[in-house]
């Protein structure tokens, strides 16, 4: 049979969820998924047998690429534990999150009557690294980035800003959970985007738009993300649906700024003969210059957010310079280091998100402009940090609040704060207010006979606000700790 009517025919291939999966199969896929990490860190990781049933537990729903990112968590807050040693990761059950470790008791439901599935799983899995093995292709459930390059960069930041080994451990604990948190919650909506898109485009064109989404990526060397898909799903429905119609125009009006001799350029053309042989169409030539574009404009670049504190600033970007290209720098002060700096203050009114889109295109770089007109609101600023760092607050409510914990604050100490200095404030609030949903409050470990007494009592009247309309009160430690912030500005 012709290949073009092969593919043609539905094939249905039937994949178990992963807790209709025999139990040996549920214990070599984690060994699996656990081998790749041990051989991402070069460390042997050690697993409890506890660990290993809360971790199949967790995943009876998310299925697999949720059991990726518990694993990868629970490597994550092993590997800090153990970053300035030269020993194994232990995996046990005080070392998970407790929406992990309540799977134990999920696992324990489903062989209940079985009693040897409690056998089958071993006390101890070792797995050490093996440079000589090779896993299948990273699928969009990996991670663009290398959490624990990741960690050690903002250890050693931390280190050198003076913190004691467990703020880090706790600081750090945070920022892997919101990177982790971030990545996969872009995949929970992925069926529903779908089949939305297979509402008003063929499924064979989006399936061609997958296909050459790979081959643009292989030739290019670079990740297109899943805006490509649709992109160009939608560009060529309605291009077919143009051609099919014969109002679909040869000649080309459009001045776009594609280069002929570019790589991107080569692709488009091979797309572009792709099409036609495909479809047995014959494609206006411009769709060549159009598919470019669609390349040039939805590209996924590896970009990471390292933040660093004041203390042995210049020390600390030299570090991270070793192990990285730096494309700007962002904060409240310039080191004068001869890489694009970006105030707070610009970044904030947005003419510096322009300079930093700039300089990620590779663009000449046009200079801030302070005009008030410029102002983004902060509430919509707030609203989309709490977004991505809250679990348990919702960002729609407590916005307002820390807005007027703020301004509560100003009236105290007769003092107006920039807006860079009122959203850091509200984030750092929002975050302590979560704590104490959890019962894990920051420790202070320095004397608070020397704080601010001004500051403190500001703090001390404001936070009343959370006490009165979440009934969530901020402990001392907190308070101590956001008085120091204070002083800052």
């Amino acid at each position: 049979m012709l290949k073009t009517f092969v593919r043609r025919i539905p094939i249905t291939i039937s994949i178990p969820d992963f807790d209709e999966r025999p139990l040996d199969d549920q214990i070599e896929l984690i060994h699996y998924l656990i081998s790749k990490e041990a051989q991402r860190v070069n460390k042997t990781i050690k697993i409890s047998a506890e660990a290993i049933k809360a971790l199949i537990g967790s995943t009876s729903f998310g299925n697999v690429g949720q059991l990726k990112s518990n694993i990868q968590l629970a490597c994550a807050k092993g590997f800090l534990n153990c970053i300035n040693a030269d020993e194994s990761i232990d995996i046990n059950l005080n070392l998970i999150p407790p929406n992990i470790k309540n799977g134990i008791l999920i696992f324990g439901n489903k062989v209940d009557e079985d009693a040897t599935a409690w056998n089958i799983i071993p006390n101890t899995i070792t797995i050490q690294p093996d440079g000589n093995k090779t896993f299948l292709e990273t699928d969009a459930y990996e991670p663009p980035f290398n959490i624990y390059s990741i960690i050690e960069d903002k250890t050693f930041a931390l280190q050198e800003e003076g913190m004691s080994e467990d703020e880090i451990k706790n600081f750090i604990t945070t920022d892997i959970n919101l990177h982790l948190k971030q990545f996969y919650a872009k995949f929970k909506n992925d069926i529903h985007r779908r089949e939305g898109l297979l509402k008003i485009v063929d499924s064979d064109i989006v399936d061609f738009a997958e296909e050459i989404k790979t081959l643009a990526e292989n030739r290019l060397n670079k990740k297109l993300n899943e805006r490509f898909i649709y992109a160009t799903s939608l560009h060529f429905g309605a291009l077919f649906n143009r051609i099919k119609k014969k109002t679909v125009s040869f000649s080309s009006p459009l001045e776009l700024s594609s280069t002929i001799n570019s790589e991107e350029y080569a692709v488009a053309k091979e797309i572009h003969s792709l099409i036609e042989k495909r479809y047995n169409l014959t494609i206006p030539p411009v769709e060549k210059e159009l598919v470019q574009d669609i390349i040039d404009n939805i590209t996924t670049d590896d970009i990471n957010i390292i933040p660093i504190g004041l203390d042995n600033l210049n020390k600390s970007i030299s570090h991270i310079s070793n192990s990285n290209k730096i494309i700007a720098l962002i904060g409240i002060k310039n080191p004068n280091m001869g890489i694009p700096f970006i105030s707070l203050e610009n970044l904030i009114d947005g003419s510096g998100e322009k300079v930093l889109k700039n300089l990620i295109d590779g663009k000449v770089i046009i200079a801030p402009n302070n005009k008030a007109e410029n102002q983004i609101v902060l509430k919509t600023l707030c609203k989309q940090g709490l977004r991505e760092m809250l679990t348990f607050l919702n960002p729609e409510k407590i916005c307002s609040l820390l807005e007027d914990f703020v301004i509560n604050i100003e009236k105290s100490l007769c003092i107006n704060y920039g807006n860079s200095n009122k959203l850091r404030i509200m984030l750092h609030v929002a975050c302590a207010l979560e704590r104490m949903i959890i019962d894990d409050s920051l420790v202070y470990k320095e004397s608070p006979d020397t704080l601010n007494k001004n500051n403190l009592s500001a703090l001390k009247k404001a936070s009343l606000i959370f006490k009165n309309s979440l009934s969530i009160s901020l402990t001392n430690d907190e308070l101590y700790y956001m008085v120091d912030m204070l002083n800052e500005y």
